[in-house]
């Protein structure tokens, strides 16, 4: 049992969270009104469907979309600053992705690279080795 002398700073402590929790949901409010107005404005009439279905497809993806709308709409944010606000896992997937078809392009260049020394003739020099009972080592 907790000790009574701890107890002022659990109640600090469930305050602050508190707080935190009433910011995040502001806004969340902020970024969905953002993205409402952004969808209205580019699609017209339509959008208003489209807000509560992007939504229930995503609430993760529309966080993202409404924080994009939100930096640009609100603070005047450029494309680029404002996507990379609204989606900033993209400074981490690019590189990963860059990453990962550079691994996929070396593995074929190296099997290709490979079957070549495979279907090289042999030298003077491998045949001697191979004559003395040592294999080679590829």
């Amino acid at each position: 049992m907790p000790s009574l002398r701890k107890l002022p700073l659990y109640l600090l402590m469930a305050l602050l969270l508190a707080g935190l929790l009433l910011a995040m949901e502001l806004y969340t409010g902020s970024s969905r009104m953002a993205l409402g107005k952004e969808l209205e404005s580019s699609v017209g009439a339509g959008g208003s469907l489209l807000l509560p279905w992007l939504y229930k497809l995503s609430p993760d993806l529309a966080q993202c979309v409404g924080a994009m709308f939100h930096a640009r709409q609100q603070w005047g944010w450029s494309w680029p600053a404002a996507v990379l606000y609204g989606f900033p896992g993209i400074v981490l997937a690019i590189p990963i992705l860059l990453g990962g078809l550079g691994m996929l392009v070396w593995a074929q260049i190296d099997k290709r690279l490979r079957a070549r020394r495979v279907d090289a003739p042999a030298t003077a020099d491998d045949r001697a080795a191979d004559n003395n009972g040592q294999r080679r080592q590829d």
